[in-house]
């Protein structure tokens, strides 16, 4: 079975209008962050539901965050990322 497209080339390779693909670059940034969570959790050897436990938050919002169903809060984001045991940085664009 062939692996499914990453949502920025699903969205990439149907959009051609070059101003809409701009729009939908930040979209695809965000997944790229829920992804990093997913990664970063099953390189821990963590469950979703022993990882929203330590970030006090509960299993069924992980999983929609992490299936990128959810626009989660910048207070909730911080949450999953220190119970990571990891910084979150904000930076500027170059």
């Amino acid at each position: 079975m062939p692996r499914p497209k990453k949502f920025t080339e699903f969205i990439f390779g149907h959009i051609r209008d070059p101003k809409k693909k701009e729009l939908y670059g930040d979209l695809g940034l965000m997944y790229e962050f829920f992804e990093a969570i997913t990664i970063a959790r099953q390189q821990q050897y963590l469950s979703q539901r022993q990882l929203a436990e330590k970030a006090g938050i509960k299993q069924s919002a992980l999983a929609k965050i992490e299936a990128g169903r959810s626009n989660p809060t910048l207070s909730t984001l911080i949450k999953i990322v220190s119970a990571l045991g990891l910084n979150l940085k904000i930076m500027k664009r170059d």
